[in-house]
């Protein structure tokens, strides 16, 4: 048996004791800056579910938004606004649903007025594009979080922060996050542990960016390889290794504050 998969079945075993550390966490980081409430994009993924359900078993109050876009042109995004409800539903979290389409298209519109200056740069419309819905949504959040007096949770494992896989001002724009030191295995085993729904819990993790979209074809790595490579970087093949190496030294931008 490999290291990571060991140390896995440990931390399955120890998984209330790593529930109860995050929830000591949140409690501190509430404490210190005098927080009652957050503000939470809710798509419908193990991430935010995870996050929200953490949060609310700390005893604070959980505010949602889930912000589709265009979500009738896309079976993916519907689902994921169920997902969302049904998550809510359970855990007793108030979700509000606010439209970015409009807002973003309204950009898009204005923008198509100057894109044909930069077509001779040969850039990759698809990703700007896609970038932009994180960014409208974290705007949507900041607008609310004042609001009601709350600052705004973060949804992001360290997978995806070592890989880069966020988008820099999008999803990566928070106040607290308090499942970034966990990969996205360790993830899968706290939100089961938790009661995330089975809805969320068995589907392919992705960002909805578009139909068939998901993270580990987009990121071409799975993401049992990835938490390899973060809990035993000498146990990992070499072009595992050398992947993930890359995807950090790429995303260094992104995490410079």
């Amino acid at each position: 048996m490999k290291e990571f998969d060991a140390y896995l079945k440990e931390f399955e075993k120890n998984v209330d004791s790593h529930i109860e550390a995050t929830i000591k966490e949140i409690k501190d980081f509430a404490t210190k800056n005098k927080i009652t409430r957050f503000v939470i994009g809710m798509s419908g993924g193990v991430d935010c579910a995870l996050s929200s359900a953490l949060v609310k078993k700390a005893g604070y109050e959980v505010i949602a938004l889930t912000m589709p876009y265009e979500e009738n042109t896309s079976k993916q995004r519907v689902k994921g606004i169920s997902d969302a409800k049904k998550h809510c539903l359970k855990f007793d979290i108030p979700i509000y649903e606010v439209s970015i389409t409009n807002m973003v298209n309204e950009l898009l519109r204005e923008q198509d007025k100057i894109k044909d200056h930069f077509n001779k740069y040969n850039g990759n419309e698809k990703m700007a594009k896609a970038n932009l819905l994180p960014r409208a949504r974290m705007m949507n959040l900041y607008y609310v979080a004042p609001l009601v007096n709350g600052v705004v949770l973060g949804t992001g494992n360290l997978s995806e922060y070592t890989m880069g896989y966020f988008t820099k001002w999008g999803d990566g724009g928070y106040d607290y996050d308090p499942i970034i030191k966990y990969v996205k295995s360790e993830v899968y085993i706290l939100a089961k542990r938790i009661g995330i729904i089975d809805e969320i819990l068995n589907k392919k993790p992705s960002a909805d960016l578009w139909d068939g979209q998901s993270d580990e074809e987009e990121m071409n790595i799975s993401y049992y390889d990835i938490d390899n490579y973060i809990r035993f970087p000498f146990e990992c093949d070499i072009n595992v290794k050398l992947k993930v190496e890359s995807a950090i030294k790429r995303s260094e931008h992104k995490k410079r504050k």
